[in-house]
């Protein structure tokens, strides 16, 4: 899973488990930023007719600058 974002990010990250906790969380790994730190990727395991949701927080996801997100971004979604 790719997380795009409108400009260049610093190394940090920070994704976290929703209120549901684990069975709903479907990251496995970091894969990283790309060269030009516009984009982060994981590594996601899903199962068919599942729900996930997590949770992109502010706490590690910062510009380049030095500035967090705006707020956490809260993820949900159901495979097929």
């Amino acid at each position: 899973m790719t997380f795009v974002f409108s400009q260049p990010m610093s190394k940090g990250y920070s994704i976290s488990f929703s209120d549901k906790g684990k069975d709903f969380f479907p990251v496995t790994g970091v894969v990283g930023f790309s060269d030009d730190k516009k984009s982060f990727t994981t590594k996601i395991d899903l199962k068919p007719n599942h729900e996930y949701e997590f949770i992109v927080t502010n706490r590690g996801f910062k510009s380049a600058e030095g500035y967090p997100l705006l707020k956490d971004y809260f993820i949900k979604f159901k495979t097929k």
